[in-house]
């Protein structure tokens, strides 16, 4: 497989990466529960880590880094938008749409990963990036059943 091939789908990796910080921004701005909060915060953090592991992958494959998001990506965040203020910030509400978010990215981690050849250097990276995104989609469906009315 050219390198060509591989920066391409990791570009998309990355774009999913930037839809799915900026979701969890207004994820965090529209909670009103602290323990939310500091939950999306935290995601915040892991997706920006991932975007920045996957454009040293990319640099490391004599790629170039594409900047900004979908807009698939810009569409969630609006219905994001417009499902918070219709359910006045429904915190179980919100993780649905969380979740619903996290098995798109998962996705495309499972996408990516099926590319022949990859670069052990690239697999091993994006494969602890999906393992980690799996797992948070666990908590989040636990956190639903938490705020179950």
């Amino acid at each position: 497989m050219s390198n060509d091939t591989i920066v391409r789908e990791l570009n998309h990796l990355l774009t999913r990466n930037y839809d799915a910080e900026k979701g969890y921004t207004i994820l965090k701005n529209e909670s009103k529960h602290p323990l939310l909060r500091a939950y999306f915060q935290e995601k915040i953090a892991h997706r920006y880590h991932y975007g920045h592991q996957i454009k040293d992958l990319i640099r490391s494959l004599d790629g170039e880094v594409d900047k900004g998001g979908s807009i698939e990506g810009g569409l969630h965040r609006t219905w994001l938008d417009i499902k918070a203020y219709a359910t006045g910030n429904d915190e179980e509400a919100l993780l649905e749409e969380v979740e619903r978010g996290e098995k798109v990215y998962l996705g495309a981690y499972d996408k990516f990963l099926e590319l022949p050849d990859l670069p052990d250097h690239v697999r091993n990276i994006i494969e602890r990036q999906r393992q980690s995104v799996k797992i948070t989609l666990g908590d989040v469906e636990q956190l639903e059943e938490f705020f179950e009315d």
